[in-house]
């Protein structure tokens, strides 16, 4: 396939903001160095506007691998092999494996609809290594007509997490969540760590002056005058810091606590006390064990003395007849 008059209509990829589209090109030169399609197009971004946007590098592989026939084999060996492997598939049974598939899992495919690609909105975005495409494919979506518009272009950091869940649940492997929950635990001891560091540098206990309101309705602070030293001063009101107590809920909600962690003094002393029992029924094991040992050897030795007994002439000739 080689087309030696421009297209109308070519995809372009913005070189500054990655954006992808669909567009007739502003500008076109010849480019004698590509006999397979002698055109080089040129557009500005409608998106950002600097500078101009080059013809997908895709397009570009995908109509020179046309040009070139490049769609199958074309040596006889090679269309020889492709049609000794369609022989060999029962058209019939591959039909029917199909079909079984599509009404077993048709039944229970779903939309991940639930977590929509929001470039830039959700937390994790800025971090998330499929950011530029997500934005891309989000604005490209946009542009479209209405009636071609996708129904939902859903987050593929979202997704994935929505699919190994599934996965997870389907083959009941909890270890396929290990990851996850990994993270989810560093990231709630590195969130108690910053209410930690907020309490300590705020204070336990929080000071907020005492105030009423006269019948104009204007704010007045309840003030006194010191006795001792005649200094104007303010009723305070103290209260704890509002984070401890969340704080103290995500601690023990999350089992972050010494003793769930098995550090108390409490729980050392009784690991302690249960060792020591171990150590005492090994203790008696092993001498239960050396007791029937001995005992063992001793039968051995009665037995060997008896056959003696009974092969020793002394005692022969004394038996009674």
């Amino acid at each position: 396939m080689k087309s030696d008059n421009p297209l109308d209509q070519v995809s372009f990829v913005c070189g500054e903001c990655r954006w992808r589209f669909s567009a007739a090109p502003d500008r076109v030169e010849p480019a004698p160095d590509k006999p397979y399609h002698p055109w080089r197009y040129f557009a500005t971004c409608p998106k950002c506007g600097h500078g101009e946007a080059h013809q997908a590098s895709w397009e570009q592989a995908l109509m020179a691998s046309l040009a070139k026939g490049q769609s199958g084999p074309k040596t006889p060996e090679g269309i020889a092999k492709v049609t000794q492997n369609l022989q060999n598939v029962d058209y019939v049974e591959l039909g029917k494996r199909n079909r079984f598939n599509a009404m077993k899992h048709g039944l229970r495919s779903e939309v991940a609809t639930c977590f929509p690609a929001k470039p830039g909105r959700y937390p994790e975005c800025e971090s998330c290594e499929f950011h530029m495409d997500c934005r891309a494919d989000v604005d490209a979506d946009r542009m479209k007509p209405l009636a071609e518009r996708a129904i939902v272009i859903p987050c593929r950091k979202q997704l994935e997490l929505f699919m190994l869940h599934h996965v997870a649940f389907e083959n009941k492997d909890p270890t396929l969540l290990n990851r996850y929950h990994a993270d989810l635990q560093a990231k709630l001891r590195a969130l108690a760590n910053r209410m930690i560091h907020s309490i300590l540098a705020d204070g336990v206990a929080i000071k907020s002056p005492q105030w009423d309101r006269d019948k104009d309705g204007n704010v007045r602070l309840a003030q006194y005058i010191d006795p001792e030293t005649g200094d104007l001063r303010y009723l305070m009101e103290l209260n704890a810091h509002p984070l401890l107590r969340v704080l103290t809920d995500l601690v023990a909600r999350n089992n972050l606590a010494l003793a769930d962690l098995g550090m108390t003094p409490k729980i050392q002393e009784e690991e302690q006390l249960i060792r020591g029992h171990l150590d005492d029924d090994a203790k008696r094991g092993e001498e239960a064990l050396e007791f029937q040992r001995r005992q063992a050897e001793t039968l051995d030795r009665l037995q060997q003395l008896i056959e003696n007994s009974r092969r020793d002439p002394v005692t022969i000739e004394q038996k009674p007849e």
